[in-house]
């Protein structure tokens, strides 16, 4: 079976380095997007905005980002924003991908 391993990495104050890993099944296409959603109307195209992570159309958590900061820090705080997610509910998104095989 081919499956999708994810390696979310992250610094923080007490480590250098954290790593979470989650595997799908890739029996079904899977699409992991990080989406600007706004402001759109804003008047600093390098300010806040709000991103959401999904996975497929669901999405999975939400966070705040200066444009300014680039893509590392974007992604890094995308990493950090799926990790603080209960396990719970990476659990329910894991079952409601696999259930779609």
């Amino acid at each position: 079976m081919r499956t999708l391993c994810v390696s979310l990495f992250w610094t923080n104050t007490t480590t250098n380095l954290s790593q979470t890993v989650i595997t799908f099944p890739l029996n079904n296409v899977i699409m992991i997007a990080i989406v600007n959603v706004g402001p759109h109307d804003s008047p600093n195209p390098m300010g806040e905005r709000t991103y959401e992570v999904r996975i497929n159309k669901r999405v999975i958590t939400t966070f705040k980002h200066e444009r300014g900061d680039g893509l590392s820090v974007c992604l890094q705080k995308a990493a950090k924003a799926v990790e603080l997610e209960s396990d719970c509910e990476l659990k329910k998104l894991f079952d409601f991908i696999t259930s779609r095989q």
